[in-house]
Parts: structure tokens; sequence; C-alpha cells
């Protein structure tokens, strides 16, 4: 539902919501993992581009949450300053920030994720879009 609310303002700029959901269910603390979608989907439309995908998996002992974008790409210094509060990436050689916002979003999705036991990765690779995994362990939803 949450991935559903980004499709028609995607749409409205041409791009596409790709869904690749896996077969079954899992239950997790429902504020927490919708405010994790929230801040990833948010985060793949304001800064990527072309199509964003959100993906699951279902591994025999976790459920892997995947939302990639097709956009530039981060560097390996920019990447790493993701998910500190208030840090924010400028364009090289010019003044101000790229997107509106107060760095926020990514540095409390990572204590939501530390406070409810999830595994959480990031990566990107300049011209290879950006992506984050959430897994969350079995033990912690019900099935």
């Amino acid at each position: 539902d949450v991935a559903e609310g980004f499709r028609p303002a995607l749409e409205a700029e041409g791009r596409a919501l790709l869904l690749q959901l896996a077969d079954g269910q899992g239950v997790a603390h429902l504020p927490s993992l919708q405010s994790a979608l929230q801040t990833l989907l948010e985060n793949a439309y304001i800064h990527g581009e072309e199509e964003v995908t959100l993906a699951t998996t279902l591994t025999r002992d976790r459920l892997q949450i995947e939302v990639s974008d097709a956009g530039d790409g981060l560097d390996k210094s920019s990447l790493d300053v993701l998910g500190k509060p208030f840090q924010r990436i400028r364009k090289e050689g010019e003044e101000g920030f790229l997107h509106e916002g107060q760095g926020l979003g990514l540095s409390l999705l990572i204590q939501v994720a530390r406070q409810e036991g999830w595994g959480l990765t990031l990566w990107s690779e300049p011209g290879d879009g950006f992506s984050a995994r959430i897994e969350v362990p079995l033990s912690g939803i019900g099935l």
C-alpha cells in the first residue's frame, strides 16, 4: 500500500514503479515498516531517476525488502555521509543542495532499523543508481 501511494507521482513524471513481491506474507511492527518504506520510496522518488523498484524476498530466516532506483548513483564519499543527521549532498562545484530537505530521513531509518533488530544495507555506484535493503528476521515476524 505504501508503494502504491507513490505510483501516481512517479507516473506523472513518466517514471514507473516496479513491484517484485515474493509469495507469502510477513508481519512486522506496522508503523515502523511503513515509515521505513516511506523513507526509502521517497528518497528514490526525489533523488532517483527513471524507475523505482520495490522487491521482496522471503528466505529461510528473513524477509528482505529492497528499494532501488536507476538514478545517477553516489560515489563512496557521498554514500559514507548518508545516514548522518543533517548531512546533505551538494553538487560538486555548485552552491546549494541538490534537493530540499533536512537530511534526517535515512538517519531516522537507521535508528528504526537498529531499534527493531533489522539489517539495513545501503549501496550505490556512480551511474548505477541507489539501493537499500531492509532485512527483517523471521523470528521477529509472524507468517
